[in-house]
C-alpha cells in the first residue's frame, strides 16, 4: 500500500506540493534508500547515451534512404495496383511515423514538419483519393528533398517557401475536387 505523504521519507519534499494521487513508491523500495540516482545515471553512462544519439543523428540520412525507398515503392505499387487505399495510407503514415521518430529526436524540424503533413494527409479520409494520393506524392518529393540535403534545421527561406509551396498545391488540389 503507498504511503501518504505524511509518511513519506525526509529525504523527499513535498512542499508546496498538492498530490493529486497516491505516488506508487515500489522503484524506491526496488532500489532502496540508500542508493543515490547518480550511482544509477553516472556521468559516464550519460556521455555514452548522448553518444548513440549522435551517432544515430550522424548516420540518419543514409539510414533514411530505405524508408524512402518503401515510400517510393508504395507510390509506384498504388499507381500500378489495385492496392486497398486505406492499406496504402497505412504504409506510408507507418514509414513516415518511423521517420518523424528520429527526426524528433534529433531536432530536424523541417524534416518533422514534413512528415506531420504527410501523417495527416493519410488520415484526412474525408479528402478525394485523388488529393489525397497527389498531395502525398508531393509531400514525399519534399520529404526526399530535404532528407537528400541533409537538411538538420528549419531549412531557413527554401524550407519556409518549401512548406508554403506545399500548403497552396494542397489548396489549389482541394478546390479542384
Amino acid at each position: 500500500m503507498p504511503k501518504t505523504p505524511s509518511e513519506i521519507d525526509a529525504d523527499v519534499s513535498i512542499a508546496d506540493v498538492t498530490i493529486a494521487y497516491e505516488p506508487d513508491f515500489a522503484l524506491k523500495k526496488l532500489i532502496g534508500k540508500d542508493v543515490d540516482l547518480t550511482d544509477i545515471f553516472t556521468p559516464e553512462k550519460i556521455e555514452a547515451c548522448k553518444k548513440l544519439v549522435e551517432d544515430a543523428r550522424a548516420s540518419f540520412f543514409v539510414n533514411a534512404q530505405s524508408d524512402l525507398a518503401k515510400l517510393e515503392k508504395a507510390i509506384r505499387t498504388f499507381t500500378k495496383s489495385s492496392l486497398k487505399e486505406e492499406a496504402f495510407f497505412e504504409e506510408i503514415s507507418c514509414t513516415v511515423r518511423n521517420i518523424k521518430g528520429q527526426v524528433e529526436l534529433f531536432g530536424f524540424i523541417l524534416i518533422n514538419k514534413i512528415c506531420v503533413q504527410l501523417i495527416e494527409c493519410c488520415k484526412s479520409s474525408s479528402e478525394p483519393l485523388s488529393t489525397r494520393f497527389s498531395l502525398t506524392k508531393e509531400l514525399v518529393k519534399a520529404l526526399k528533398l530535404a532528407v537528400h540535403n541533409s537538411i538538420t534545421d528549419d531549412g531557413g527561406e527554401t524550407g519556409k517557401a518549401l512548406l508554403s509551396d506545399l500548403q497552396h498545391y494542397n489548396a489549389k488540389k482541394k478546390k479542384k475536387t
